[in-house]
């Protein structure tokens, strides 16, 4: 479990999200469903490493989708890459995330680009 502090103030937006159907764009994030949100300058996010640690927490429902890589950053761990995203996951209005999947490329031998994919749920 990660915990992770946000400042939206500074939010920009980058273009490339995609939507599902029945889906809203929720900023940054791609929605399930249509709860109306409530987006606050700064949050905490505590982030889980399986589905099921989520389950045993209290997730009672999916709410978001974030893509994200630690491109432009020194720290490229998977780690790296969810604080590289952590203003998209507090998007939505949620304090809780889940991580789907994560890789990181290796390129000759050294340690390359992590990439992930958290599922925000309340």
């Amino acid at each position: 479990m990660y915990r992770y502090q946000a400042d939206l103030a500074n939010l920009s937006l980058r273009k490339g999200d995609k939507l599902l159907e029945g889906s809203r764009r929720c900023e940054n994030g791609l929605s399930i469903g249509v709860d109306a949100v409530r987006v606050e300058p700064s949050c905490e996010v505590t982030v889980y490493q399986t589905k099921n640690q989520a389950i045993v927490n209290g997730m009672t429902k999916e709410i978001c989708i974030v893509e994200g890589s630690s491109a432009f950053s020194f720290d490229h761990s998977t780690e790296g890459a969810i604080k590289n995203h952590i203003n998209k996951l507090c998007q939505c209005g949620v304090r809780n995330a889940y991580i789907e999947s994560a890789h990181t490329e290796s390129q000759m031998g050294m340690k390359g680009i992590s990439y992930i994919n958290l599922v925000r749920f309340k």
